[in-house]
């Protein structure tokens, strides 16, 4: 009975080690050696067809010329309910000089279409959103709630932000966004 309890005790700890580690550093500790993770940043966005809201298909890379936005999103994400008015402020303020943003509500417990349409209503969010795909979520390496890209022009993905912090994270977006656009 005690090396029963013991050696669950061990495992208990071990696991709880491993709810601290960063998403990133986890998912590459965990990677068999032979498979090497794709990289995202400095490469073009993923050559992938989501579908939006209303069922229709859309191409990751239906936005030539544009500077975008995708935001890794999903209603049971508390940092998400302070994102989600943001991009749409980013896409009002700089959509007229070739900024586009897309949601990617994440497949994982994806809720209904209704639902998660009556929660971008709710923050009034109008940009694009579409449903990720376990594919898209690999593809683009999300491992935690929200996470965000913005490719340039040419379609390269040249940031990556993990998280929300409304005192910081704001800032910092906006500042690629105008670094991207030639501004300041």
């Amino acid at each position: 009975m005690t090396r029963s309890l013991s050696s669950r005790l061990v495992t208990l700890v071990a696991v709880s080690a491993l709810m601290f580690l960063p998403a990133a550093l986890l998912a590459e500790e965990l990677a068999p050696a032979s498979v090497q993770p794709r990289g995202v940043l400095d490469e073009p966005a993923p050559d992938l067809e989501l579908p939006d809201l209303e069922g229709n298909m859309v191409s990751l890379r239906s936005f030539p010329g544009k500077i975008v936005v995708f935001d890794f999103w999903a209603v049971w994400c508390g940092p998400c309910i302070d994102s989600i008015p943001f991009f749409q402020e980013i896409e009002e303020r700089y959509g007229d000089q070739g900024v586009v943003v897309v949601g990617m509500h994440v497949d994982d417990n994806v809720p209904s279409t209704e639902e998660i349409q009556g929660y971008l209503d709710d923050r009034g969010a109008k940009y694009v959103n579409l449903l990720s795909t376990v594919e898209a979520d690999e593809a683009f390496r999300i491992f935690a709630m929200p996470t965000t890209y913005i490719t340039d022009r040419d379609g390269i993905v040249r940031t990556r932000h993990i998280g929300f912090n409304p005192a910081r994270t704001p800032d910092r977006l906006e500042k690629e966004l105008r670094d991207l656009l030639g501004l300041e």
